[in-house]
């Protein structure tokens, strides 16, 4: 099989001179061979910190390493054409403020983070924002760091988003999902955020309106209610003033129909009165 391409991105020293790391990432399957690495220097010869200028030469030595063969394996047939692998995937969130209020109108930040061994940041993968009915969402350019650790090369990712409800009611926020392949235990695996079930509430501006109203509408009600107290007092006031002066009418005819009888004779006692 013919020997592939291999990407040495860069040297990395230490402080140990004698010491040399080179992180290969190959971009193809098959044979590839690491090329060898020559050393050159000088031995100082014994008790060179005595002698002087002239006399502190020493003997001109070359090293060699010899080459490193290796069967790079090709990826797996399941990988669904992307392909990350790491040593260690990590993915979590944050969000500002930390326990979040959704409200129409007013703006939630969320943190999307990724660390993953083994791997440089140019590999993670890319962040697609969802279009969502009741939320707008606006994504910041991702940032991407590559950092040098004891066991190799981490890469680190986060992308900020901003999420603006629009409306009221319940809202689901998607979860995310990174497949990755585990390069020590040769496996497929699934780090995720969870979806996120969240109840969108009205802007503060109008529930202090609503309030305002319903505070507003208190006296009315109570001056309707006074009004109709005084109305139905009224009313009652009036029946018993008229049955009082009904009865007082009655007793007023009863009396002046007595009188009338007294004073005024029969005709038999005007004829008696006549004989």
């Amino acid at each position: 099989m013919a020997k592939q391409k291999i990407t040495i991105p860069k040297l990395h020293k230490t402080t140990n001179p004698k010491h040399r790391e080179d992180y290969v990432f190959v971009e193809k399957p098959g044979e590839i061979t690491i090329p060898s690495i020559q050393y050159q220097g000088t031995v100082s010869p014994k008790g060179f910190q005595n002698r002087s200028f002239f006399q502190q030469r020493g003997s001109r030595l070359f090293r060699k390493s010899p080459p490193k063969h290796l069967k790079v394996l090709p990826i797996p047939g399941d990988s669904n054409g992307w392909w990350l692998p790491a040593s260690k995937l990590i993915l979590q969130e944050t969000w500002e403020p930390n326990q979040p209020e959704f409200r129409v109108g007013e703006p939630v930040t969320r943190t999307i983070i990724i660390q993953a061994e083994g791997v440089e940041a140019e590999q993670l993968p890319d962040w697609e924002t969802p279009d969502l009915s009741g939320i707008k969402i606006y994504a910041e350019p991702p940032v991407l760091e590559t950092k040098e650790t004891p066991q190799g090369v981490s890469a680190l990712g986060k992308t900020s988003q901003a999420l603006i409800p629009s409306s009221t009611g319940e809202l689901l926020i998607p979860g995310i999902q990174i497949r990755w392949w585990d390069v020590q235990n040769r496996k497929f695996q699934v780090s995720q955020i969870p979806e996120r079930k969240v109840n969108v509430l009205p802007p503060m501006d109008l529930i202090k309106t609503q309030e305002s109203v319903q505070i507003s509408k208190i006296p009315t009600e109570k001056a309707l209610t006074t009004k109709a107290e005084n109305i139905h007092d009224d009313d009652q006031l009036w029946k018993y003033g008229t049955l009082f002066f009904f009865i007082l009418w009655l007793m007023t005819m009863g009396l002046w129909y007595g009188r009338t009888s007294t004073l005024v004779p029969s005709p038999m006692d005007v004829v008696l009165a006549a004989t």
